[in-house]
């Protein structure tokens, strides 16, 4: 790994990250202490890191899904110098602890699930508008809607409310609630990966800091550390 620039010892920086990249914190923390920079790592739910962008708010760096911060380059707001594709998630599927339901294997299984639960959640954000596709494709949206709640934040801190009976979100946000359960990934007939990257914010003055930052974010000694927080970093 390099060695972090002196120059930005004892400086500051701030960041929006996805809920989904909470377990980056472990290593901001291992940054922190190595460099002396403090970090304000802010964990957002996606769609509130592109409202944001959106609206003009500035940061010093974002680290998110791919689609929005290439679309924010394009735009002129992210730096495309600085990015930098780190990790992948998949869609999981999850239910309450005491849940007797059985994993489906492909997309037909999960149409019948969710024919016969009461209720299904999930989130705004790339992971909620790849199952109202997964709906569509599997001709029940019209069927279902009733049952459907679409929230901000967590989904399995709903279920572990009692909101529904299966819900839907990136499986690392999942594993952030102990009270409900990983049910399985989404059916690999109908999985999506997103893709998580790092860009620097065009109005940020931490541009060496936050490149730093990057090379420990993207370091691959961590990819046991987000394979266990069911993220999966590329090789490069």
């Amino acid at each position: 790994m390099t060695t972090p620039s002196k120059s930005a010892v004892h400086q500051s920086i701030k960041g929006w990250a996805s809920i989904a990249l909470g377990p980056a914190i472990q290593i901001v923390h291992e940054f922190e202490a190595q460099t002396g920079i403090t970090v304000q790592f802010e964990l957002l739910p996606s769609a509130d890191i592109t409202v944001n962008l959106g609206k003009g708010l500035s940061t010093d760096f974002v680290f998110y899904p791919t689609k929005p911060i290439k679309h924010f380059i394009n735009e002129g707001i992210l730096s495309s110098d600085s990015f930098t594709p780190v990790v992948e998630s998949g869609i999981g599927i999850t239910v309450p602890m005491n849940s007797k339901l059985k994993a489906p294997q492909n997309a037909n299984e999960l149409k019948d699930i969710l024919l016969n639960v009461n209720s299904i959640i999930y989130a705004t954000g790339p992971s909620g508008d790849h199952i109202e596709h997964v709906l569509n494709q599997l001709e029940i949206k019209d069927v279902v809607k009733n049952k459907i709640k679409i929230i901000s934040g967590l989904v399995a801190k709903g279920i572990e409310e009692g909101m529904g009976d299966i819900g839907f979100q990136q499986i690392p946000e999942i594993l952030l609630v102990p009270g409900a359960k990983l049910l399985c990934p989404l059916p690999n007939d109908i999985q999506l990966k997103t893709p998580f990257s790092l860009s620097i914010h065009r109005s940020s003055s931490r541009i060496q800091e936050c490149k730093d930052l990057f090379k420990y974010l993207s370091d691959q000694k961590y990819k046991d550390l987000y394979a266990k927080y069911g993220l999966q970093m590329f090789d490069y």
